[in-house]
């Protein structure tokens, strides 16, 4: 591998070679995650690909501290499209269990208390003190919500390979890869398009139409809008001292009775293509 050039964009590394683009990144996933990701999507090439080392292993030490080398794939498509065309994982595959994340009440309440930790454990923060509650709240009715639908729920549902975070430039990486419900990854590409002032209320009535979602779907994705993701991810590097208040702020809370509109508004489109109950707060 002669004359690359290596490049270090925040914590990892990026370089080109042989016309395909390698990030050799830090591990942020245990390890057996890992190894499952690389089991069911690694030959595929929709996704990107991890690259084993000179020892033929998956995870890399260096000094201590652990990598992976990616491999991107070269597709060029929009995130909705990737979304919907994401590969389906069987109910009888038992090599997920790692990485299968569908009990989302569990996940979200052991946020929650991690979060309310950090609120006794923070310095006095303002702004963070005056809206974190607010989001709190909406996270438990998510919680109440999707656990009443995870129990009416009498059929078994399709599984596929579903997305940590809705990012651009990380969307198909190993690192950002889970296993899950389709409701996911839609709750959260409504959730991001929110964020970046890009939703269109006919096109989002369009695309779920398209779906063919049944009542137990839809239920998890208005639930799922409850549980704001951009919020509690802002809160955590405002804690960790890696952004300010203002971002939180101008992003994020200046926001909210905007954002009780979409949620609404969303409601109102599911609620078109099945019967579901309303959180009767959001109106």
């Amino acid at each position: 591998m002669n004359n690359i050039t290596i490049v270090k964009i925040s914590n990892y590394y990026k370089f080109e070679y042989n016309s395909d683009y390698y990030l050799f990144m830090p591990l942020t996933r245990q390890p057996n995650e890992i190894i499952q990701i690389y089991k069911v999507v690694n030959s595929n090439s929709e996704y990107d690909n991890i690259m084993l080392n000179i020892k033929n292993e998956i995870i890399t030490d260096i000094n201590g501290k652990y990598f992976i080398l990616i491999k991107k794939s070269k597709r060029y498509d929009t995130l909705y499209n990737m979304i919907v065309k994401s590969k389906i994982i069987f109910l009888n595959n038992d090599n997920i269990n790692n990485i299968l994340k569908t009990n989302w009440g569990v996940l979200w309440s052991k946020k929650i208390d991690y979060f309310e930790y950090q609120i006794l454990n923070a310095d006095n923060n303002i702004l963070i003190s005056e809206s974190v509650w607010y989001y709190i709240g909406m996270a438990e009715n998510a919680i109440s919500y999707v656990n009443d639908a995870m129990l009416m729920n009498n059929k078994q549902h399709n599984l596929y390979i579903a997305h940590r975070r809705m990012t651009v430039d990380f969307f198909n990486n190993p690192l950002n890869l889970l296993v899950d419900y389709r409701s996911r990854d839609i709750a959260e590409y409504l959730k991001y398009i929110f964020i970046e002032k890009k939703y269109d209320y006919v096109d989002i009535s369009k695309k779920l139409n398209s779906l063919n979602l049944d009542e137990f779907l839809c239920r998890l994705i208005y639930g799922r809008m409850f549980y704001a993701t951009f919020y509690f991810d802002l809160f955590d590097r405002v804690i960790n001292n890696i952004n300010n208040n203002d971002t939180i702020f101008k992003n994020i809370i200046s926001r909210i009775d905007e954002y009780e509109d979409y949620i609404n508004n969303i409601y109102l489109i599911l609620n078109e293509i099945k019967k579901i109950p309303k959180i009767d707060w959001i109106n």
